[in-house]
This record gives C-alpha cells, structure tokens and sequence, in this order.
C-alpha cells in the first residue's frame, strides 16, 4: 500500500474494460506512454492510498489483469503511478462486495463416468467463470461464460478429480466465489465408471459391409455415449443411451471407416473412456444376415435342380 500524490504528467494513458467490479472478478487493463525499465504501480485507488503491484515495463504499451478482493472493496479508481506515488493516470471505478453467488449439484456423491448437473444463481451476464471440483486446495473443470444471472450445465466426472472434496464455482483465475455446501465425495470405478467401463467387439479384424457386435460395461444408465472406430485421430460412429451398466449393439462397417485402429465407448464431448484395437478393410465382407439368406438361396437353388 503506497500513498499517493497527483502528477502533472500527461503521456502515460490508462484504459479498463469496465468501471463497476465485485470482488472475485477482474481488472484488464491497458497502459499506454510507459517508459521501458522504468519502476511503476498499479492498482487501486482507496482511501489515499494504492493497493497494487509493481510494474516494471519492457514496452510502452502493457495489457494484463488484476483480481478484484476483499481488499479493494470502496475502492474509487484503478491508477497507474510512479514508484514514487505520483499518480500518472486513473480510471474511476466502483468496487463492491461480491453478491452471494450460489451454487448446487443434483447429488452429493458421484462416481467416475457419471455427471454432475449443476446451477449457479447470481453470476454476472456476460462474466466467465470456471466451475468444477475442487481437488487438493485446486479447482479443475471447465470456463463457462454467464448469459443470464443464473448458469447452468453438467460437467463429466473423470479421473482427475477422484478425490475431491467439493463442487465450486469461481474465477477464471481460480478464486472461488462458491462451492457447494455439502462435501462432494468422488469414488472411482466399481459401480460403472472411467475406470470401469469396458468395451469388446465379436473379432478383431473387420471387412466394409461386415457388422461389428460389441458390448461396453461398467456404463451409467441414462447417460448417453459415442460409440465406433477411432480414424487417423477421429471417433465415426454413432450415440448410444445406455438402459443399463450393459450396452450390446452393432455397428454396419462403412467405407468411411478403413485404415481404423480401434473401436470405442466415448463421453459426448468425445473423451475416449475405453477402446479395443480392430483393424478395418475393403473388401467383401457380407454382413451375416445377408450372408445367410444368401446360404439359405443358394440351398433352395441346388434343390430345385434335383428335382
């Protein structure tokens, strides 16, 4: 905290994306006219004195962000200063408390591979926050920006989060504004999950016009999953709900698929839970439903004739 005098000095110019903040977001910034290696400070004006960081600039023009905290509530404006105090430019702003921001998960407890659907209430339209587990004092998952007060989605459960003790929302810096407010336990595998599902196909090596069968376990009922052959860094196939911790289908082998290396089960934002190595061809391989009818017609054929 330094306190601070007004300069006369006009070249040094400030710009801010806003002019009203609550604590939690953040200051972006410009400043323009600086001088390269000079010692400055910005931050925020409160009370007389600057609530900041230093800068020491290797251009004249520098853009970054500063986090809005309970500290700079009652602040009046962001300012760039001397290493002296003398401020050189400000913007007036206003700093509030941070509104009550909320937010709630459809269950307590999950499992790997399941889903957590989550609301949020009192976010700022137009704001990005990063809402996800929080595992070892870190929160991991994913930015999503607000266009509403409220905001709501459902984030995968993976492995990287098996641990974890709750369910938070906060900055896109990783200051967290809410969590939820009962602990979120994360177990893996077991019950259906990452680490538990499974996926095997009839065979191994397949012919365009051929069926694949497989049969994926350790599935969640309800949840809907990508299935088919991962291509040249590709998955072409087709979704699947599953019914049960079981899901059994086939799959026709189209000329999309040659040169595939493997089958899989994915989530739908296309994370590979589980895969089998197969190997696609051209070629004439006959689905077995066409192949039997074509059995059952050649038979039919051969009995005409002797009679």
């Amino acid at each position: 905290m330094v306190s601070v005098s007004v300069s006369s000095e006009a070249a040094v110019s400030l710009t801010t994306n806003k002019t009203s903040y609550r604590v939690g977001e953040s200051v972006l910034f410009t400043i323009k006219g600086l001088t390269v290696g000079a010692s400055y400070i910005v931050g925020f004006l409160k009370e007389g004195n600057i609530i900041g960081q230093s800068l020491v600039p290797q251009s004249d023009t520098v853009s970054g962000s500063m986090l809005v905290g309970d500290n700079v509530v009652g602040a009046t404006a962001f300012v760039v200063a001397s290493s002296r105090g003398e401020i050189l430019a400000s913007v007036s702003i206003t700093v509030s408390s941070a509104a009550a921001v909320t937010i709630t998960t459809d269950k307590t407890s999950y499992k790997v591979g399941e889903y957590v659907k989550w609301t949020a209430n009192n976010v700022v339209p137009g704001n990005r926050y990063l809402v996800g587990f929080i595992v070892k004092g870190n929160v991991v998952g994913e930015i999503y920006t607000a266009s509403s007060s409220t905001l709501s989605g459902s984030t995968l459960v993976g492995d990287n989060v098996v641990g974890a003790t709750a369910f938070a929302i906060a900055t896109p810096e990783g200051y967290v504004l809410a969590n939820h407010p009962t602990e979120v336990t994360v177990s893996g595998g077991g019950g259906g999950g990452v680490a538990g599902i499974t996926i095997t196909t009839d065979k191994t090596e397949y012919k365009v016009g051929e069926y694949v069968k497989f049969t994926a376990t350790g599935v969640v009922p309800g949840t809907q999953y990508f299935v088919g052959f991962f291509v040249k860094g590709n998955l072409v196939g087709y979704a699947f709900t599953a019914s049960s911790t079981v899901l059994a289908d086939k799959m026709l082998v189209g000329d999309n698929v040659v040169d595939a290396t493997a089958f899989c089960i994915a989530d739908m934002n296309g994370e590979v839970l589980a895969q089998t190595a197969v190997k696609v061809s051209k070629g004439a391989g006959v689905p077995v439903e066409l192949g039997l009818l074509l059995v059952f017609g050649l038979l039919l054929a051969v009995a005409a004739r002797k009679k």
